[in-house]
């Protein structure tokens, strides 16, 4: 009886061994006749026998698929339809997207053959006759009704049938595995010329095919499992796409850098301000509609969309504060004799560089701590211009000088009082602390004629201008520009205001009547002037 089983055993697998070569002609979607996972099954009981029928499935399925991706590469489908995925080379995004969905498609159909062939259980169906007889068995000549008739021998209780151990048990992962690496080297080998392709925007192109070998790795991944060689080459086509990204856009603020652009007349921001900006706008795009917007950085532990994104930025920023540096400081302003620009141009055009980088980024919300960061920094160059601006005209009218010295008087008035006071307190004494800051009347420079010239011709200054506040009209944001205006009129009404209230206060030494006669015009009046910026 054993004779018979082994001679059973070898005539099938011979015949799924041919069934096997014949299926190197079909696609992987196509159903697999149910005889021969029948017979898979029975051979299972013969590890040898089972692992030469396994291998030839491997190569054929291989070799298939294999002459299929070249196919569809170079010709395409029957007549041409769909085209040859080669003809999309010139982009690179689409050509790799129609690449990594065509493999999603084979993996899932192989994937479902090597199922039907290796998934069966051990003993299953015991070989009844179920009717349908008539069906042939490709290349052997024989009918389905005698494979269920080896079966059924094979499987009968006589039967001295060789233990299945978990050794003889095939990995169905490892077969699929197998059949995969077949396309692996062409797929590189195009992968590669797409991220080495030099095209103006090959970036952002870099970082879309980041995005989606990212996208089709984490399915693959689910598909084949996490050791599968397929999905390992798809994890090394995204660290390079990602390294040739960050690669490029180091080149480009390499360049950008070494040579900052030059300042418009008008100030307004550079073309790379805005050539920065579009492409900064086109990868948190492509962010929004991949998989890429979940993924972090290594290194810095933040998403990879800001860390990529900060890499754009900050080049553009510094190569704006280098072309600021063209322009005329303020220590250079007063001693210049022709100055085409006016004194806050520096600030004026690094705000209108800020501003170009800030409005199309609101919307995103990976940029949301640039924006925030670029409206600090706006905002501080405006206060800062609106000073600058507001200094120059109290030091013409002598004002400045008069705040600064009234400031250390108020200052050290502040820290004798709190010394004053512990005395009192550890002494039990009522010292009067009066006198500690009533010298600032006798300041030769804090004289109330002097100081009282110098408050009306403040008030004179700004009402002799043609524009009681400057225009800041170079700032191209409106709504930056009227914060500068208040800014300016907040210096000037503040700095008057401190240093009249000086004058009034009882223990600076000043007579009340004698300051109404020295300052012709109150608070009131400034505030009038500029109450309406």
């Amino acid at each position: 009886m054993s004779s018979y089983q082994e001679k059973a055993h070898e005539r099938l697998c011979r015949w799924v061994q041919r069934e096997c070569r014949s299926l190197a002609e079909e696609d992987g979607g196509e159903d697999v006749d149910e005889t021969l996972t029948r017979a898979m099954t029975a051979l299972k009981h013969r590890p040898t026998l089972f692992k030469y029928c396994v291998e030839e499935v491997a190569r054929t399925r291989h070799n298939a698929l294999f002459r299929r991706f070249i196919t569809a590469l170079t010709k395409g489908g029957p007549g041409g339809v769909p085209k040859a995925m080669e003809h999309q080379q010139s982009d690179p995004v689409r050509f790799v997207g129609d690449m990594l969905a065509w493999l999603h498609q084979a993996v899932c159909g192989e994937r479902e053959l090597v199922g039907a062939l290796l998934g069966g259980t051990d003993g299953g169906d015991d070989g009844a006759d179920d009717g349908n007889d008539d069906q042939n068995i490709h290349d052997a000549g024989g009918n389905k009704n005698r494979v269920d008739e080896t079966t059924e021998t094979l499987h009968g209780p006589s039967s001295a049938v060789e233990t299945s151990s978990p050794e003889a048990e095939t990995n169905a992962s490892e077969v699929l595995d197998r059949i995969l690496d077949g396309i692996k080297r062409p797929f590189r080998v195009r992968v590669d010329q797409a991220l080495t392709g030099q095209s103006g925007e090959s970036e952002i192109v870099r970082y879309k095919l980041a995005g989606l070998f990212s996208f089709y790795g984490s399915i693959l991944q689910k598909i084949c499992g996490n050791g599968g060689s397929l999905v390992s080459t798809l994890k090394e086509c995204h660290a390079l796409a990602l390294d040739a990204f960050e690669q490029t856009v180091a080149l480009r603020a390499k360049r950008l850098v070494k040579h900052p652009p030059v300042v418009n007349d008008d100030l307004s921001a550079p073309d790379c301000v805005l050539e920065t900006t579009r492409r900064v706008v086109e990868l948190l795009s492509a962010t929004q509609v991949s998989s890429s917007a979940f993924e972090v950085d290594d290194t810095t532990g933040e998403p990879i969309a800001v860390t990529s994104v900060r890499a754009m930025l900050v080049p553009v920023v510094m190569a704006c504060e280098l072309s600021a540096e063209t322009l005329v400081s303020d220590a250079s302003y007063e001693s210049t004799h022709e100055n085409k620009h006016p004194r806050y141009a520096k600030r004026a055009f690094l705000v209108n560089c800020f501003g170009g980088l800030l409005k199309p980024l609101r919307e995103f919300p990976d940029a949301a701590g640039f924006v925030s960061d670029f409206d600090t920094k706006a905002d501080t160059l405006l206060h800062e211009m609106a000073r600058t601006e507001a200094h120059a005209l109290l030091r013409r009218v002598g004002l400045l000088e008069i705040r600064q010295v009234a400031g250390l008087y108020s200052s050290a008035r502040v820290r004798d009082v709190g010394t004053a006071n512990s005395h009192e307190q550890s002494a039990g004494t009522g010292n009067s602390h009066q006198q500690l800051s009533s010298t600032m009347s006798k300041d030769p420079a804090l004289r109330l004629a002097t100081v009282g010239a110098s408050l009306d011709a403040l008030v004179e200054a700004v009402g002799a201008s043609d524009e009681q506040v400057p225009s800041f009209d170079l700032v191209r944001d409106p709504a930056r520009r009227a914060t500068a205006r208040t800014a300016y009129a907040g210096e000037i009404i503040e700095a008057f205001t401190t240093t009249y209230a000086a004058l009034l206060a009882p223990g600076n030494g000043y007579d009340l009547n004698e300051v109404k006669r020295a300052v012709t015009h109150g608070p009131g009046a400034l505030s009038t002037l500029l109450g309406g910026v």
